[in-house]
């Protein structure tokens, strides 16, 4: 009941204007609700008490005599009830009205009916002036006095019971009515001065409770975690990242001690520190913690600071606590990386140094303070003139300046080492910046090139050199090549006619006296013609060896599988009684020479279709096979065959594994066959076994 009174009491104070009224301050609803029911209870309670003695004072009185004197009193106990019961309706400053007024206007008769300004209940109206101005206000309290007044001068005027004079009236009304205006105007200016106090105390109310709406949220979205705890280590107050990282909420850690928060041991480790803040001190360290949030550890910047009263005691502290983790993360990343950098410029092959804009060396390797003979206390904080000398240092100045000015410079200049030995170092510099782009110094990186310079002096001499060897060479080669050429010539022309000559006459001396001839020398004849045959055969194999070898290269497109058709078939028309399958891949093609490959070709694939024809079902195969990125070409047979190990033999010229009975040859093919592979950049070898065939590949 007493809180709809409150609400109701609340929502009068908004209708100032309205009929219903309204109390004047909400500051003190309460007390005045407390006293508009105290005043209400007292005057229901004393008008009542006041009937019951009248009725057994007075036993005697006539009926109208008590209705007389009971008039007032009975109405001041409806007029209480009233307002009892529009409190009970929540329309409390209306029943603060009622009460008002409705005593007043019981007093009048109750006065009038005691014997007017000699009434003893006169001395009510400055009570109810005084109820008015607490319960209403000053307006109100204004009107009660007015009305009080012209009551009093009513009475003065006219009095109740016998007539006097009137100055007597005058005289009796003036105490009265001074009493009355007096209390009017203390009333206001009371009543004034409270409400401008209270006013006051509202606004400052107000403008604290702004200020820790402001500092709650301030404390609830700082990045940190605040703690508030008394001198007996108790949680007065902690913001939610404090009480969340540590596993409770911003209600259920007020109260909990130290220990219950952090834990035991935690607590113990810090004990000393809070006995320091506790004793006035401000404390600073830092501290691992594990968050309850994501069960990780969190490094945490923490500081304690003492709370004092206003005598200066020491009455609790405060904590600030800042989550580093991140930062502490990156520093050691930063360290990390540092040492690594570090590492890498003390043991790169190479002197590195530092200097500031005034050309002081704040840092350099260990390779430079070998090279100088320095350790890092004597060159870090000297200059560069006072490590390279004088001589020197004006050289470089320049090349120096102009790094700090922003530029790059690399160049070359002798240093002196600590040995003793003049040394070529090549230089090169470059500006530090800082992050707003101001050159903060320079960086040097020197490598000492002597011994490669020496060795690039041997290089182009040795260049020289082998230019001039090479020169002579060619000579040589052009020279041999000429010869070459004579003796192809020589072959071609001054050994073929004694051949011919042989080979014609012992035709005509077996036509011509073959019948006088026995059989021997008949074969003695024959054996004669074969051997200047197979010598002209070798000839001419030897003039396209050395053709091979001799003639420019021509790099075109080539199809290799149109040639191996063509010579396929070629050999087919001149051998047809030897049937042979020919199987050959197509598009497979090449650049290079386009003579040379066809002699290639006609080589192995002649070789192929001589040793298989012997087989029931020779089989011949010209292919392509890919290794990776690399195309390797092959012809492959089902001949006799044979023992790998005279493989290397086959592609050095006159060397043969079969006897010219079996298989007739002169040994120079597969030679021709590797010297244009290899004149195309290329690799041949060859893969057999008895009876099992052969296949030789080959790349380009």
């Amino acid at each position: 009941m007493h809180n709809c009174t409150t609400i109701a009491w609340g929502q009068a104070m908004h209708f100032k204007q309205s009929p219903g009224g309204h109390l004047p301050d909400k500051a003190t609803d309460d007390a005045r609700l407390r006293a508009l029911h105290v005043a209400s209870w007292f005057l229901l309670a004393g008008p009542a008490l006041y009937l019951i003695l009248l009725a057994l004072w007075y036993p005697h009185q006539t009926y109208s005599d008590q209705a007389m004197r009971g008039l007032g009193p009975a109405l001041v106990m409806i007029l209480a009830a009233a307002t009892l019961l529009f409190l009970r309706t929540g329309k409390a400053g209306f029943a603060a009205r009622v009460l008002v007024y409705g005593t007043f206007a019981g007093l009048t008769p109750t006065i009038v009916l005691h014997g007017g300004l000699q009434a003893p209940q006169t001395i009510a109206l400055p009570l109810s002036i005084l109820l008015a101005g607490w319960l209403l206000g000053v307006r109100h309290a204004a009107a009660l006095t007015a009305l009080g007044l012209a009551f009093v001068l009513a009475l003065a005027a006219y009095p109740v019971d016998l007539p006097a004079p009137l100055i007597q009236q005058a005289l009796t009304a003036f105490p009265i009515a001074v009493v009355l205006l007096i209390t009017g105007l203390l009333t206001s200016y009371i009543v004034h001065s409270n409400d401008s106090r209270l006013d006051e105390v509202r606004r400052l109310g107000e403008a604290l409770a702004a200020e820790k709406s402001q500092l709650a949220q301030i404390a609830e979205n700082i990045p940190a975690f605040i703690f508030h705890g008394d001198r007996d280590l108790h949680c007065r107050f902690a913001n939610r990242r404090y009480a969340e990282f540590f596993g409770f909420t911003p209600e259920n850690i007020l109260g909990k001690s130290v220990a219950d928060i952090l834990g035991e041991e935690s607590a113990r480790a810090i004990h000393s520190k809070l006995q320091s803040v506790l004793a006035g001190e401000g404390v600073q360290y830092n501290a691992v913690r594990r968050s309850a949030v994501d069960g990780r550890e969190h490094h945490l910047d923490i500081s304690f600071v003492p709370e004092h009263d206003a005598s200066g005691k020491v009455v609790g502290f405060y904590a600030l606590k800042l989550d580093v983790t991140d930062r502490h993360n990156a520093e050691r990343a930063l360290a990390e990386s540092e040492a690594h950098l570090r590492l890498v410029a003390e043991n790169v092959p190479a002197m590195i140094a530092y200097n500031d804009c005034d050309m002081v060396v704040r840092y350099a390797n260990r390779h430079y303070l070998a090279f100088f003979g320095l350790d890092h206390e004597s060159a870090v904080g000297r200059h560069i003139r006072d490590i390279i000398g004088d001589k020197a240092f004006r050289k470089v100045a320049p090349m120096l300046r102009r790094v700090l000015d922003g530029g790059q410079v690399a160049y070359r200049t002798i240093r002196r080492s600590a040995k003793g030995k003049d040394r070529i170092i090549e230089v090169e510099s470059l500006p530090d910046r800082g992050d707003d782009g101001t050159v903060r110094g320079a960086y040097a990186l020197m490598r000492d090139i002597t011994d490669q310079q020496r060795a690039e002096d041997e290089v182009r001499s040795l260049n020289a050199d082998l230019e001039q060897r090479v020169s002579e060479r060619t000579a040589e080669l052009t020279a041999a090549n000429k010869e070459l050429e004579s003796f192809a010539y020589s072959i071609s022309h001054d050994l073929r006619a004694p051949l011919r000559g042989i080979d014609g006459f012992s035709h005509l001396l077996a036509e011509e006296f073959g019948d006088t001839l026995d059989e021997t020398g008949r074969g003695y004849l024959e054996r004669v013609r074969r051997a200047a045959q197979r010598m002209g055969t070798l000839i001419d194999d030897i003039l396209e060896l050395s053709r091979v070898t001799r003639q420019e290269m021509r790099r075109v497109r080539v199809d290799l599988s149109r040639i191996a058709a063509e010579v396929t078939d070629e050999r087919a028309r001149t051998d047809p009684g030897h049937r042979v399958e020919c199987v050959i891949a197509p598009d497979c093609i090449v650049f290079g020479d386009p003579q040379l490959l066809r002699v290639m070709l006609q080589n192995l694939l002649e070789n192929a279709w001589k040793y298989s024809a012997k087989e029931a079902a020779p089989n011949i195969e010209f292919g392509r096979e890919t290794q990776g990125e690399e195309q390797i070409f092959f012809v492959r047979d089902n001949g006799v065959g044979f023992d790998m190990k005279y493989a290397d033999r086959l592609f050095t010229p006159f060397q043969r594994l079969h006897k010219p009975e079996e298989f007739e040859g002169t040994g120079i093919g597969l030679a021709t066959v590797a010297r244009i592979v290899r004149r195309h950049g290329g690799r041949v070898w060859i893969e057999s076994a008895l009876g099992q065939g052969t296949t030789i590949r080959f790349t380009l």
